[in-house]
């Protein structure tokens, strides 16, 4: 996911001169909201300790060059009501890998916030053809199957008009390439997330021999850790926006939901 076929594909739009490229105004219904001012949570705390663990590792690299500091020195780092005592060498090493593992959980994070997304949508679905308990159904409905599938089922179930040509064509010029592999169609993708999901939650993300069948080209090896762009998150939630869009717009078309237009960059 490196980037866009078009400039600007989304129409984004820059918050004055060098300012950040924002979404433009969403139609969005009271679920595609909370899903946004989640994602904005979520890429604000990304972004903030990204931001400090890079100044962190720049403060020990220059400690490291001027030779300030042995790498036996002893390093203590207070974290609320516990403190870690370690080395240098070791918060070096600390430093060094803080990146990778951040980028792994947040990708968890902005994929489990697409989920709840989803999940909201189809328990209050439930809710409105009177289902006794619509928690657990939406469990029932979105639960061990890939994402295909679990969107025919809820499609089929409350009469929603999900055509995949049609979806298809909403990412016509969003690029959907991954560790050299060329995607067209969204959900493929979407499941592609999925299954590194589970091995970052299953098997500590590590590259077996199931990812590189899938991926020749990703130059990783097997048994170690599978390395992710640093700008994944971001990527992944702006592949989300035409999906979410629709999957909102389908939803309030069937059951009358009201959408309002807002500026996703103000939902915090």
């Amino acid at each position: 996911m490196r980037g866009m076929q078009v400039a600007n594909p989304l129409n984004m739009r820059q918050l004055g001169e060098g300012g950040l490229f924002v979404l433009p105004p969403q139609e969005m219904s009271v679920h595609r909201k909370q899903y946004f001012e989640r994602s904005n949570r979520l890429l604000c705390a990304y972004s903030a300790i990204i931001a400090y663990s890079g100044k962190g590792q720049e403060a020990v690299n220059a400690a490291k060059q001027a030779k300030a500091i042995a790498p036996d020195t002893p390093a203590r780092v207070k974290i609320g009501q516990y403190i870690l005592q370690t080395s240098m060498r070791r918060l070096d090493k600390m430093f060094s890998t803080a990146g990778q593992e951040l980028t792994r959980q947040f990708l968890v994070a902005v994929y489990g916030n697409f989920e709840a997304f989803l999940a909201d949508h189809v328990v209050a679905a439930f809710s409105e053809i009177a289902d006794d308990n619509p928690e657990q159904e939406a469990i029932r409905l979105m639960g061990m199957s890939r994402w295909s599938g679990k969107l025919d089922r809820i499609a089929q179930k409350f009469e929603l008009r999900l055509r995949a040509a049609e979806l298809r064509s909403r990412y016509a010029e969003v690029d959907m390439g991954f560790y050299g592999r060329q995607f067209t169609d969204p959900i493929e993708f979407l499941q592609a997330v999925a299954d590194l999901r589970h091995r970052i939650v299953h098997s500590s993300g590590r590259v077996d021999r199931c990812l590189l069948g899938e991926y020749p080209e990703c130059g990783m090896k097997q048994g170690g850790l599978f390395v992710l762009p640093i700008d994944l998150p971001y990527a992944l939630s702006v592949f989300l926006v035409p999906l979410t869009d629709e999957l909102d717009r389908l939803f309030c078309e069937r059951f009358g939901w009201t959408r309002k237009v807002l500026r996703p960059e103000v939902l915090l």
